[in-house]
């Protein structure tokens, strides 16, 4: 019993973590730009502050780095990039698009460009090639300096539940 109670627990902490991540804004933030601060071991939260207020998760692993959300354009993505260089010089392997909405999956030229995988369920892939170029016109419907981006497709594909990073993050569909 105390096995499972033990896995219950990782498993509210995790989804608690998950909440709190995606939940916290970005505070007085006067001129766009992206920072990053720690949240729990080696989990880290990026604040981006460009067009809409978004957040990624950056997990450090052993020998890499596994990102959540690809930033809004590959000029975004390269900014989180210098940022996560501030705390750790290892290479970001795996970037996770968690949606089709261009503040997670923009960047992905950049991230394609540096040799990360760009990975999303089959799902989010099926969503990206069919409503890329609409959610990008309706990013720019507010934001009208949002740049047109070709579709980037992720580079591995699951087509549900997913583990990377030696088992330390799971991707629930």
């Amino acid at each position: 019993c105390r096995h499972i109670s033990d896995v219950g627990f990782f498993l509210v902490v995790k989804v608690f973590i998950s909440l709190l991540l995606f939940s916290i804004p970005v505070v007085g933030a006067t001129e766009p730009g992206i920072s990053i601060y720690p949240l729990i071991d080696s989990v880290y939260v990026a604040e981006d502050s460009h067009y809409a207020k978004t957040n990624y998760a950056v997990y450090v692993g052993a020998a890499s780095v596994t990102i959540v959300g690809a930033g809004w354009s590959p000029e975004t993505a390269e900014l989180l990039s210098q940022e996560i260089r501030k705390v750790t010089d290892k290479p970001v392997k795996d970037v996770i698009l968690p949606d089709h909405d261009p503040e997670y999956a923009g960047g992905g030229a950049y991230w394609r460009r540096v040799g990360a995988n760009i990975i999303s369920t089959q799902l989010t892939e099926e969503a990206l090639r069919r409503d890329w170029t609409n959610s990008g016109d309706f990013t720019r419907q507010y934001f009208p300096t949002y740049p047109r981006l070709p579709m980037v497709p992720p580079t591995r594909v699951y087509k549900d539940d997913f583990t990377l990073e030696s088992g330390a993050i799971h991707g629930f569909y």
